[in-house]
């Protein structure tokens, strides 16, 4: 499955922020630790069977200003 990342981050203070614009808008995040970036932890949303489900995600999130991309869980 796949899903959409809308940030990595190492401050929480940024994360909650971006978190909170996320559930504002009606969508469920959740965070991962970056297993490969030690220290940071990574924001999702959704968990999409195809990627081309998860790209029509992320344009919406692009549109509302996130920097999104597809990922596999």
């Amino acid at each position: 499955p796949y899903a959409v990342e809308v940030g990595s981050f190492t401050s929480e203070q940024e994360l909650k922020k971006v978190e909170a614009d996320l559930v504002q808008k009606n969508y469920i995040a959740y965070r991962i630790p970056a297993w490969k970036e030690e220290g940071k932890i990574r924001l999702l949303v959704g968990a999409f069977k195809t990627v081309k489900a998860a790209e029509r995600q992320a344009v919406i999130l692009q549109e509302i200003g996130l920097n999104p991309r597809v990922v596999r869980r």
